[in-house]
């Protein structure tokens, strides 16, 4: 779910889920974000989180609702 909001965040396309109909899978995207680690990190710290389009704004409020337990303290536990 980390990755998923990740992606979002990142203005990820995704591909719609095969096996969770109107669904979006950020599977790829998030292999392809990790796929160099350093690079990933250096976006993580230089990201402008108060300049988030009022678009991804929009999404990451859908998925959020459709992930209630997206909550710091359920995904730590989880991890």
């Amino acid at each position: 779910m980390t990755m998923d909001a990740v992606c979002i965040l990142n203005n990820q396309k995704g591909k719609k889920s095969a096996e969770k109909p109107g669904e979006i899978d950020y599977w790829d995207d998030s292999r392809k974000l990790l796929s160099n680690p350093n690079d990933f990190l250096k976006r993580l710290e230089k990201y402008d989180k108060d300049n988030i389009s009022d678009q991804i704004i929009g999404k990451l409020d859908v998925f959020l609702k459709k992930n209630p337990n997206f909550k710091p303290a359920v995904v730590l536990k989880a991890s």
